[in-house]
């Protein structure tokens, strides 16, 4: 848009300035008259030639460019390519904003961009989770099998002890069944050996007789 300076004054007034952006100087002394009245425009000058339009100016060629689009059928390609777009334009105008499909489509794929680095960040959390799971339950299952192990040495031991015990327990049963028979026989070998000496003795007197 270009930006015109116009000089003007009242009938029985001094001269005064104002700015307006418009596209041609023919619509800026339109709207210097339509804005002030009858006055008489003594200079013009062009400023500025990349001027930001009003907002009103923006909301009016907002207007044309819906009703021209329209013309263009309900199927029309223009049509579908500013679908949304003028919220956007609307948005803008009312909030002095810069914002654009484009500019939140791009925002929108950085988001899903930072999500699929979420996503795989949490996937390698999780699969680091599984592979630390895989080896406790293998330290576990080692454990168990050391557990089982000694449990089954710890049988076989008390096994073994069992059946010591049950041998010592013959070995003292006989030793005290050997005692008993020894005290027999030397009973008996006493009691031979006196009747050897009686025997001996008798023997003795018919010898002596």
């Amino acid at each position: 848009m270009n930006e015109y300076k116009l000089a003007f004054h009242y009938p029985e007034g001094g001269t005064e300035t104002a700015y307006i952006v418009d596209r041609t100087e023919g619509a800026a002394r339109k709207v210097l008259s339509k804005r002030f009245g009858e006055v008489e425009i003594t200079d013009i000058e062009l400023v500025n030639t990349d001027a930001n339009a009003t907002k009103e100016q923006e909301r009016a060629t907002l207007e044309k460019i819906k009703a021209m689009v329209a013309e263009l059928g309900p199927d029309s390609y223009l049509k579908t390519a500013f679908s949304g777009c003028y919220e956007v334009a609307e948005e803008n105008i009312d909030m002095d904003a810069a914002f654009s499909l484009k500019g939140r489509a791009e925002l929108a794929e950085g988001r899903v961009k930072d999500l699929e680095n979420e996503i795989k960040d949490l996937e390698d959390q999780i699969n680091e989770g599984k592979r630390q799971v895989a080896l406790l339950e293998r330290e576990i299952a080692n454990e168990k099998a050391k557990a089982q192990s000694t449990d089954a040495g710890i049988e076989e031991l008390f096994q073994k002890n069992e059946e010591y015990k049950t041998a010592l327990s013959q070995m003292s049963k006989a030793l005290d069944e050997a005692h008993s028979a020894t005290g027999d026989a030397q009973r008996r070998a006493e009691e031979a050996e006196a009747q050897v000496v009686q025997l001996k003795a008798k023997l003795y007197d018919y010898m002596t007789a």
